[in-house]
């Protein structure tokens, strides 16, 4: 399954990317727009990309965070101070 499906294909970003690469992709669009050599139309397109893949790596984050929750919750002794 794909995310944000209106913003045209090449702004797709697949379930299946790892947070790393993720990221990976997400700083080098930041360095194409800030090289200052994009037109306008390829700097909306990539604050679009960019955008999403941000929201695919917070999503990664939080779930990540779910499971370390659901782990500790149950495998830890509850430890009185």
């Amino acid at each position: 399954m794909l995310q944000n499906k209106d913003s045209g294909d090449e702004n797709l970003v697949p379930d299946d990317l790892s947070f790393e690469e993720g990221i990976s992709e997400l700083e080098e669009l930041v360095h194409r727009m800030e090289s200052g050599d994009a037109p306008l139309d390829s700097l909306v397109s990539h604050y679009q990309k960019g955008m999403n893949l941000l929201k695919h790596c917070r999503e990664k984050i939080k779930s990540a965070e779910l499971k370390i929750q659901e782990v500790t919750s149950v495998d830890s002794p509850e430890i009185d101070s």
